[in-house]
């Protein structure tokens, strides 16, 4: 069987309505490895490798999403595979992941702070400049 690459960005009501968890259930179904991940525009992305006719039966049911979603548009592209995927995963949100990461600086920031007239030194706030992540 031919190994195929799909890689679809799926405009519409697509996020908040299970899609992303739908997909990756529906691409495990198919056997089908890659990923899925919201964008910030609203849109869905997703990428996938597997046989052409498994990949053909995700594309359909990408058309319509699961039954909460209204689809607009689904723009798709085909490519060889790259053979690059173990297994199906959702990618998370980077504005949940960036909310997290300042979260955990308000944790180490607060774990920094000194009493006054303490012995130990005072460290400095961190920022998002003093990490090596980047929102």
């Amino acid at each position: 069987m031919v190994k195929k690459r799909l890689h679809l960005i799926i405009k519409g009501l697509v996020q908040g309505v299970f899609y992303r968890t739908s997909a990756r259930d529906i691409a495990a179904n198919l056997m089908c490895n890659g990923w899925v991940k919201n964008l910030p525009n609203g849109d869905v992305e997703l990428v996938a490798e597997g046989d052409e006719k498994d990949l053909k039966d995700l594309l359909k049911w990408a058309k319509h999403g699961p039954e909460q979603a209204v689809i607009e548009t689904v723009k798709e592209k085909w490519s060889a595979s790259k053979d690059a995927f173990d297994d199906f995963e959702i990618i998370e949100d980077s504005i949940k992941d960036a909310e997290s990461k300042a979260a955990e600086l308000k944790k180490i920031n607060k774990l920094l702070e000194v009493d006054e007239g303490s012995d130990h030194p005072v460290h400095e706030p961190l920022t998002k400049e003093d990490t090596p992540f980047k929102q």
